[in-house]
């Protein structure tokens, strides 16, 4: 029997509230009207609210008064100071990943579908398939089941790695994870989905279980003030829209196959920044010259990046146009320091029906050429022509039950679940010296990434380091995570050596458990 999706929110902590003993307790809203007063006037919170509710003159009205004035002029900090700690559970879909971890203010911790492995049990199907008849279920497990069929040929064959082959796998099936939300990232979901159908209907119902637990627990007049205000929220990226944007619109050079591409690079020059990069890459060189210098300067390296990186921050910007799988781009959102635009899985999705329609009627093309610039297309199946072939009339069969989902009555936010997360969209990312460095390319240069964004990562790093704009000792500060402390701090992949070149397994170990000794001397 096909397990409907249906997202349950489990709420672990909520707050700002503040037990009153005998008098109760103080609730969010109640909170945020007296912080709000010490801006006003200097008072002890605590000791205002406790004071009003011992001498009866705690009045509502004047709450919820002072709170529509405040929060619903839009300010901000009315909105971000309460939140909810939840977990999603229930038979939600892996697709809730995609909706909701994008933005900026909050904190996720969500199951990887790179390395948990899938299993057809574990399909889920929206109710809006469900209340089709029973061929858009059949169409929408078959294809599913199909997805999972190959993933695990492929995988327990060691055709290819388990996150590889994850590529071809759907995201209607069960998901979850641990989130925290501030009211006002709550606030922004609820209102972007208003009257939106491009949205899967699990992310509204999440929104709405949330609401209902935010008017219960004294949090209602903040939201439903903040809400209303006429103030437009902070840009959360997501690739459930219809929108036409800036990425929608790259355009790739063809011999390059759909390489990421610089588009615009700026520098404001500065002999101050040059001078202090010249430094910390001089102290760099002196640090990693041996295990015992590593052991004591690795701190101090980092505190010589830092002013460095704060301080010059916007002496660079970086345009960056690619086009990634849809599972990559699931990495690229978590870096929520990181300017981007991704393109409406929509457009995507419609230009991979367009290729795999042509596909159907011819199917002697070439595959590689023919559906690398809309699915990812692992480097081991290129020379597997068998394999190959599996692979892509997987990813075709997908295309064309969503096309038949559709053409049923489906709405494109329910038979979006079908589609593997290898599909191809458009995206457009701008780095600062912070995400150059330290925020983001760092960590997606390290051996230890998903293959395919290391690799993209690598040919974005190469475009700065080819441009002529950027000084040499600006471009040095780019180095992969290991590189600024002389160590590896996972597991080690071996790109250390370019930066060590004496550094082995055994100092690894060395290393590592030195800084396992320090952190537990300070428990």
């Amino acid at each position: 029997m096909a397990r409907k999706i249906k997202p349950k929110v489990s709420v672990i902590g909520y707050g700002p509230k503040i037990d009153l003993g005998n008098k109760g307790e103080a609730t969010p809203d109640e909170i945020i009207r007296f912080a709000a007063l010490t801006t006003y006037k200097d008072i002890s919170i605590l000791d205002e609210i406790a004071e009003l509710k011992k001498e009866g003159e705690y009045d509502q009205k004047i709450i919820t008064k002072s709170l529509i004035g405040s929060a619903g002029a839009g300010h901000a900090s009315m909105s971000t100071t309460p939140g909810i700690w939840f977990m999603l559970e229930g038979d939600c879909s892996k697709a809730v990943d995609s909706i909701f971890t994008g933005t900026k203010y909050g904190s996720f911790l969500m199951p990887s579908s790179r390395r948990i492995p899938v299993n057809k049990e574990q399909i889920v199907v929206p109710d809006g398939i469900l209340k089709q008849d029973i061929g858009a279920v059949d169409q929408y497990m078959k294809a599913s089941k199909g997805n999972i069929e190959t993933y695990e040929f492929l995988k327990e064959n060691k055709i290819i790695s388990k996150q590889e082959a994850s590529k071809i796998v759907q995201y209607g099936h069960r998901g979850g994870g641990v989130m925290f939300m501030p009211l006002e990232t709550i606030i922004n979901f609820a209102k972007d989905f208003e009257d939106n159908d491009s949205i899967p209907q699990e992310g509204k119902e999440v929104i709405s279980q949330l609401e209902e637990f935010i008017h219960n627990n004294g949090m209602g007049i903040t939201y439903e003030a903040k809400k209303s205000a006429p103030r437009i929220g902070s840009i959360i990226p997501t690739i459930f829209h219809y929108k036409k944007n800036i990425a929608q619109e790259l355009k790739f050079d063809p011999k390059n196959q759909f390489d990421p591409f610089l588009m615009n690079l700026t520098y404001i020059q500065s002999d101050q920044f040059e001078k202090q990069a010249f430094a910390y890459l001089k102290k760099h060189k002196e640090i990693l010259s041996s295990v015992k210098n590593i052991k004591q300067g690795s701190k101090e390296l980092l505190n010589q990046l830092e002013p460095i990186v704060t301080g010059y921050n916007d002496c660079i910007s970086a345009t960056i146009g690619s086009r990634i799988p849809w599972r990559i781009w699931g990495e690229v959102k978590r870096h929520r320091t990181l300017d981007q635009t991704p393109e409406s899985i929509y457009w995507a999705t419609k230009r991979a029906v367009e290729v795999n329609k042509k596909y159907l009627e011819n199917p002697n093309v070439d595959l590689v050429s023919t559906f690398s610039p809309i699915f990812s297309i692992p480097n081991e199946l290129k020379k597997d022509r068998e394999n190959l072939k599996k692979w892509v009339n997987t990813f075709s069969n997908s295309l064309t039950a969503y096309e038949n989902l559709l053409n049923m009555g489906v709405k494109k936010s329910d038979a979006i679940l079908v589609i593997p997360r290898g599909l191809k969209l458009n995206i457009v990312k701008r780095f600062n010296l912070f995400n150059l460095t330290a925020g983001y390319m760092s960590l997606r240069l390290c051996g230890t990434c998903e293959p395919e964004m290391k690799d993209l990562t690598e040919k974005e790093h190469k475009l700065i380091l080819n441009n002529e704009i950027l000084p040499d000792q600006i471009k040095k500060l780019i180095m992969p995570k290991c590189g600024y402390v002389g160590f590896c701090p996972d597991r080690n992949c071996g790109k250390i050596n370019k930066f060590v070149k004496f550094y082995d397994q055994d100092i690894h170990k060395k290393i590592k458990k030195h800084r396992e000794a320090i952190i537990k001397s300070k428990l």
